[in-house]
């Protein structure tokens, strides 16, 4: 009677959690997926908060793969397999903790030596833990090389150049390069698990023997009997299942918690680099100031020289600006640093009378309107492209597409600065070209109405007379406003109030066009090279 009382017992309570463990699996799960959603959704929101000179940086970027790699794709990933893993756990919990206690109506000892026998399993898995995260730090660049192979394979800009110069083979050979090392370290990683599994299953015989030798020897004895025996053997039998799935289900938890540890580790860091972005306050006036750098010195992530290197100069308020210089004199990095992209390795850069960290970034960008190189044109309608926002002043667009030259192509668009960009979220979605994207970011500029302006070699596509014209143009539209012209041709350099010549990240020579001419150095003898072509391109046009 007592056996059959225990057994009945324990039969109820085993279906009575299994219902509960079934319902909290169900409301677990979706409560799961609907985090990993949200945890995908800021990993997003966060790659373009963060401060822009993380972006740049290597390790930062393998990192960040990895972690994302583990704890947030995928459903292997830690932010789902933490709920699953926990479920399975707390399941076999319930079920050890009343199997165990059975077990003592029959020896006292038996939940003694499963418990000893389970913390030893569990060191074991520690150990393979230990090993499989230090491994894991080896094949941090292998993900963000797979990546770079998938976004290029992907890429509208990209495709021409693979096609046309056979890079095809030359992109599958990195990609395979990095799977290949990613499987030769996890290959690693399956082996140590292969030992520590085979030291669980040797360490589980020992237990089981013990336990059925000494349950077959008292039955033979006469102390227990065979209803005694028969449930003793099927309670251990149940019991080493149990733990098995204990073990695995506290591993798969432990691993799923580190990885999701990762992913809070990762937001909270970018978190606080948002917000001490955003500490500043002091205030903006709508009105151009000068912008003073003193002694600046920037080096990239890396890198074993400065780009930038003892710049001091400044841009009075108002100013129309050229800075010119060969590729690679730090114009960029110099247009990136002032607008606060970047911040200096040395030195300080002020806006007026206070330094640029004396403002919020969001503030502070909202002073520039810059138009880069390559500037991209989103998925979203016209005037949402123009002005950046979900919500465009209808008369402001029209009024700075009108200014930039594009209303004519835009009536013709079937409907008008509400037609859709691109193809990558609407099918009907309208391509623009070259010159009408140059365009629409000059549009996207002058809707911001910002007190400065600048134009980082936006037109670095077209030939050097449109070039000059198109600037000639822009200086019309920024009047009353810090205007700043970069290029490397000299073309565009005439019509401005003051030229600065740059070279090796440092200012060599800044005076109008006809000092610097008969000054004689590198900014003459550069422009005399190209007034060539220039002049070759004017008798071509002539003709």
């Amino acid at each position: 009677p007592t056996i059959a009382l225990t057994l009945i017992g324990v039969g109820l309570a085993l279906a009575v959690s299994q219902w509960l463990m079934s319902i909290m699996t169900i409301l677990t799960k979706s409560k799961a997926f609907e985090t990993q959603m949200l945890q995908l959704n800021k990993y997003l929101y966060d790659s373009v908060t963060v401060p822009f000179a993380w972006t740049l940086d290597p390790h930062y970027q393998e990192s960040r793969a990895s972690i994302n790699r583990f704890g947030l794709q995928g459903m292997d990933s830690g932010t789902r397999k933490l709920s699953d893993a926990f479920i399975d756990l707390l399941q076999s919990a319930l079920s050890l903790i009343i199997l165990l206690v059975s077990l003592l109506v029959v020896k006292w000892w038996l939940p003694i030596l499963i418990f000893v026998i389970g913390l030893i399993s569990d060191r074991l898995q520690r150990w393979q833990h230990t090993f499989r995260a230090n491994h894991r730090n080896a094949i941090y660049g292998d993900y963000s090389r797979e990546d770079y192979a998938h976004r290029t394979a992907r890429s509208e800009t990209a495709s021409k150049d693979i096609r046309l110069y056979g890079f095809s083979a030359t992109l599958t050979k990195h990609y395979n390069q990095a799977t290949n090392h990613e499987e030769q370290v996890n290959a690693d990683i399956s082996r140590r698990q292969f030992w520590q599994e085979s030291s669980i299953i040797i360490l589980n015989a020992i237990r089981d023997f013990a336990t059925y030798f000494s349950l077959l020897r008292d039955t033979i004895t006469g102390a227990l009997s065979i209803a005694g025996f028969t449930y003793a053997f099927n309670a251990v039998s149940t019991v080493s299942t149990q733990i098995n799935l204990f073990l695995t289900s506290w591993g798969d938890l432990t691993a799923a918690t580190d990885d999701v540890d990762a992913v809070r580790n990762l937001f909270s860091t970018e978190d606080a680099a948002n917000v001490n972005t955003n500490s500043g306050t002091a205030q903006l006036p709508n009105k151009p100031l000068p912008i003073t750098f003193t002694h600046v010195f920037y080096r990239y992530p890396g890198a074993e020289h400065d780009t930038i290197s003892d710049l001091s100069f400044t841009i009075p308020a108002g100013a129309s600006i050229a800075l010119v210089g060969l590729n690679g004199a730090g114009k960029s990095t110099l247009t990136n640093l002032m607008l606060g992209l970047l911040e200096p390795t040395n030195g300080t850069i002020t806006l007026g009378a206070n330094p640029v960290s004396a403002f919020s970034l969001d503030q502070y960008w909202q002073y520039f309107a810059p138009v880069f190189q390559t500037s991209d044109v989103f998925a979203d309608t016209v005037a949402a492209n123009v002005a950046m926002n979900k919500n465009p002043d209808t008369a402001k667009v029209n009024a700075a597409i009108k200014s930039a030259g594009l209303a004519a192509d835009v009536a013709h668009l079937a409907n008008g600065i509400d037609t859709q960009l691109t193809h990558y979220i609407h099918d009907d979605g309208v391509a623009l070209s070259g010159g009408q994207t140059q365009k629409l970011m000059l549009a996207r500029a002058l809707y911001r109405n910002a007190p400065v302006v600048i134009l980082d070699e936006p037109t670095a596509a077209l030939d050097a007379i449109a070039e000059s014209n198109i600037y000639q143009q822009y200086k019309q539209l920024m009047r009353g406003k810090t205007s700043i012209f970069i290029s490397h041709r000299l073309a565009s350099t005439q019509f401005a109030d003051e030229i600065i010549f740059m070279k090796h990240g440092q200012i060599t020579e800044r005076g109008s066009h006809e000092q610097l001419l008969q000054a004689g150095k590198d900014y003459a003898q550069l422009f005399a090279v190209q007034s060539q072509y220039y002049a070759k391109e004017e008798a071509a046009d002539a003709q």
